[in-house]
């Protein structure tokens, strides 16, 4: 579906952490390195953390190491540096939907480094080393500190793991989970990041909107797809 594979699992697979194995030529980490001193001087918002690289994937086990955020910006920014930087980081997504079964989308901004000014699901986020104290992936702390960052902090029903995706040869290694709020769309007061310029809530059963990324569309066709849109629509 829009050149994304996606599977349905149920139980998280195992992150192996290991020692970074990425060797960059140092004509390469200047490309990197000035890449990054423009765009960031740009955009304040831009933060260079470390970030979980995925080097090898199934629905049982993950195995990566964690790398600077720079090298995948410049992977996705510079098309004559992507062939060289094969960058695939491990991201958190949730279909956040509530009880009237409305899916909560946003308008990214022009700023974002993913598909700006696209719709998307959300929260979405990569999976990164923010969590004071963490060295191993903690994808259910990461998915609720973006939870809380770009829609706020709302009654929670339920959260459940559903997908595993990826574009082949491109982009990050998403888990993607269903998080349904207790109430419904007019009753939820969101809280708007700088991540998002709109958000609205959108029926499943109505045609997408335009301008919707292409992760998020390949995601939502998924969820039309199997038995478990039985759960939303």
């Amino acid at each position: 579906m829009f050149g994304y594979s996606i599977t349905p699992i149920t139980v998280l697979p195992e992150i192996n952490v290991q020692d970074d194995q990425h060797s960059f030529s140092p004509e390469l980490v200047e490309a990197v390195d000035k890449l990054w001193a423009k765009a960031s001087a740009s955009n304040r918002e831009l933060h260079d953390g470390r970030v979980f690289a995925v080097e090898s994937v199934d629905v049982d086990l993950i195995v990566g190491s964690w790398l600077p955020y720079r090298f995948f910006y410049a992977s996705n920014k510079d098309a004559a540096l992507a062939p060289r930087l094969p960058i695939f980081p491990l991201a958190v997504t949730g279909i956040c939907h509530t009880v009237d079964y409305k899916i909560l989308l946003g308008r990214r901004n022009l700023y974002s480094t993913q598909s700006p000014g696209d719709w998307d699901i959300l929260p979405a986020g990569s999976v990164d080393l923010s969590i004071e104290g963490s060295t191993s992936p903690d994808v259910a702390t990461q998915l609720m500190s973006e939870m809380r960052e770009e829609v706020g902090n709302v009654e929670i029903e339920s959260v459940t793991l559903q997908y595993f995706a990826r574009q082949p040869n491109s982009g990050p290694v998403d888990l993607v989970y269903l998080i349904k709020l207790a109430s419904n769309d007019t009753e939820v007061t969101l809280s708007y990041s700088d991540e998002h310029t709109e958000l609205l809530f959108f029926d499943l059963r109505d045609s997408f909107p335009d301008g919707l990324a292409k992760s998020a569309a390949a995601i939502l066709e998924m969820v039309r797809a199997t038995n478990d849109s039985n759960q939303i629509v």
